[in-house]
């Protein structure tokens, strides 16, 4: 897969890649004020004029869409309408969020959570990869300065097209050599949650939940969800494996 292209905007980088079908891929990093968003859409909207292939579009955009992405939320503001308008208006497509309900979690006493990530895509990415699913995966704290530090650790020599190339190689092999040694320890966390869980049950189940014990419960179910979802695509790569060999 090459790049053919890059375009690099005020809140995004872009780059058009050939192999089998010219694709071209968006990151996001997204604004917190109204003003700004409102630069982001029209920064998508020039983007998507000059290059009219399949389009994925992926990030943090730092804001939802509806109230229900939102824990505790009541009302659709205005940037949530005009983050609708503009996927309307280009014709793209908000892929369902599988295997969690946010993206983004903070606090301790006071539960704030969100979805403000997300994928886009274009009709016709669809058409190329009809059974295309978008899955949330249990977050591993850390691995973002794993990353870092795995890719500050490349020396290569070269042209900056090489350079790229060869760094993304090393870096899936770390990745894939992490996996393993991460996700060995799934039934683990599995279990650790499943033991909070039934404590928290036990001592509220006498009387009425507190505000915060609602709030951790739901945190522990959404975590168990994800941890699911992750065992449900490992066993379905073993079966694949096992059908190989077969």
């Amino acid at each position: 897969m090459a790049n053919r292209d890059t375009h690099q905007g005020y809140y995004t980088l872009s780059c058009m890649l050939e192999s089998l079908h010219e694709q071209f891929r968006s990151g996001v990093y997204g604004p917190h004020t109204n003003p700004e968003r409102e630069e982001l859409w029209l920064e998508l909207a020039a983007i998507r004029s000059i290059w009219n292939e399949q389009w994925v579009i992926g990030g943090d955009f730092n804001v939802c869409r509806y109230e229900s992405e939102r824990y505790n939320c009541v009302r659709r503001s205005r940037a949530m309408v005009s983050f609708s308008d503009i996927i309307q208006d280009l014709g793209i497509i908000d892929l369902p969020l599988q295997g969690a309900y946010y993206t983004w979690f903070r606090g301790e006493d006071s539960l704030q959570a969100s979805r403000i990530d997300r994928f886009l895509i274009s009709p016709e990415w669809c058409d190329s990869f009809k059974a295309i699913k978008q899955l949330a995966l249990p977050r591993v704290e850390g691995f973002i300065d794993k990353v870092k530090n795995w890719w500050q650790s490349y020396v290569i020599r070269g042209s900056p097209d090489f350079i790229l190339v060869q760094k993304l190689r090393r870096l899936k092999a770390d990745i894939t050599n992490w996996n393993r040694e991460e996700f060995g320890r799934l039934e683990t966390q599995k279990t650790k949650l499943l033991e909070e869980l039934e404590m928290l049950e036990q001592t509220t189940e006498s009387r009425t939940q507190a505000q915060v014990e609602k709030e951790k419960l739901m945190q522990i179910r959404v975590e168990l969800q994800q941890i699911a979802r992750v065992e449900d695509i490992l066993w379905r790569q073993k079966s694949k494996c096992l059908w190989l060999k077969e």
